[in-house]
């Protein structure tokens, strides 16, 4: 068995709070994205973060007569709103300060599948800078209000009551009180100039180190690569067998990911297995995998999307325990899926083809399962 040191996954998807890697490019085109900083503004998977909402529909007396009343509120905790708002002011100092922060190049592709990142100034500087800049604003008098807006229409005997705003209460205070007639609510006196200090608002950051910050970048340096390599791509994507061999032989690159976070090998490997689905991997097409493995194609190089899976899990999805156990020999780790936790985290892909014992579209199930352990 070759080196399983070779071909190692790569866990690079998900920084603080990406779901996908489409959705990092989609939030990277938009400003007030910094995704570049150490430290990050976290308003994902908190208890304690972002708005709440709340939606209910009641009956309301209305000159004598019966009229129903839709109410919406959404309200955020005044620390969520200050945290972000103390965030992004450093956020854009700091980009001021070091103005050449975005010229990131890229390096050499690592075994993992991550390229270097070469940064132009060091990490450890960049977050000091981002504290003290949090810091200098707070010391300036930095404060907010409490703020509510109310809207109302009415059509026929419906009325649509929106409110919106910001209050200095917990959020289970400020779900209490979200439960209250929203007349109570617009009652309420609104706090003035509220601060808070930098150890409040620190529930709402996270620091990265330069390896993390490394793989959540990823997206730039295969924005860059796909360019290079986008015939390779498409003939990955199309089957085409002979003109990758031919690419890979002129210096294009099977290990190459796209912006969608696929490699070359891993689309033409997933491609090609699913064609054989529940049956078996003929002879001639685990040859294709060996010639393009030989050629430089990393087998366990997968690339970083929610839905882009190694060939390994894909021979297990798919039914092929002769794929399966091909990828094994080949070195390949089968602690690979899901990809989506850098640490691994979840489901093991021996629980998930497990799961389907006993299933008559999965005959294969137990023999795969069995496969993994042996592998493990």
């Amino acid at each position: 068995m070759e080196n399983r040191q070779n071909h190692l996954p790569v866990w690079t998807n998900r920084c603080y709070a990406y779901a996908s890697q489409q959705e990092v490019l989609r939030m990277a085109a938009e400003p007030g994205f910094y995704s570049l900083l150490p430290v990050k503004f976290r308003d994902f998977g908190l208890r304690t973060g972002g708005a709440l909402t709340a939606e209910r529909t009641e009956p309301a007396p209305a000159r004598g007569q019966q009229e129903l009343r839709h109410t919406t509120l959404r309200l955020e905790p005044l620390l969520w709103r200050y945290a972000k708002k103390l965030y992004d002011t450093a956020a854009g100092r700091l980009l001021l300060r070091y103005p050449a922060l975005e010229a990131v190049s890229i390096g050499p592709q690592r075994q993992t599948g991550a390229y270097e990142l070469l940064w132009r100034y060091p990490v450890a500087e960049i977050e000091a800078a981002q504290w003290a800049l949090m810091e200098e604003i707070l010391a300036e008098g930095f404060t907010l209000e409490e703020e509510l807006a109310l809207s109302c229409t009415k059509r026929g005997g419906e009325r649509f009551l929106s409110v919106n705003g910001a209050l200095k209460l917990q959020p289970k205070s400020l779900r209490a009180l979200m439960r209250r007639p929203p007349e109570e609510l617009l009652q309420r006196p609104l706090k003035q100039a509220v601060a808070f200090s930098r150890a409040d608002c620190e529930q709402y950051y996270q620091a990265f180190p330069e390896d993390r910050l490394e793989l959540g970048n990823q997206f730039r340096a295969y924005a860059v690569t796909e360019p290079r390599n986008a015939d390779a791509i498409a003939a990955a994507r199309s089957g085409d067998f002979e003109l990758l061999c031919k690419l890979a032989k002129n210096g294009y690159d099977l290990n190459a990911i796209g912006r969608d976070g696929a490699s070359v090998f891993g689309l033409f490997a997933c491609g090609l297995l699913q064609q054989y689905r529940g049956g078996r991997l003929p002879r001639f097409a685990l040859q294709k995998l060996d010639e393009l493995i030989f050629l430089g194609a990393n087998p366990a190089l997968y690339g970083v999307a929610r839905r882009v899976i190694a060939p390994l899990a894909c021979a297990a999805d798919c039914d092929l325990p002769d794929a399966v156990d091909y990828f094994l020999q080949k070195g390949v780790s089968p602690e690979i899926y899901p990809t989506i936790q850098p640490s691994g985290g979840g489901d093991s892909l021996r629980d998930l083809i497990r799961a389907r014992s006993g299933d008559p579209a999965y005959p294969n199930a137990d023999t795969i399962v069995r496969l993994l352990e042996a592998a493990e």
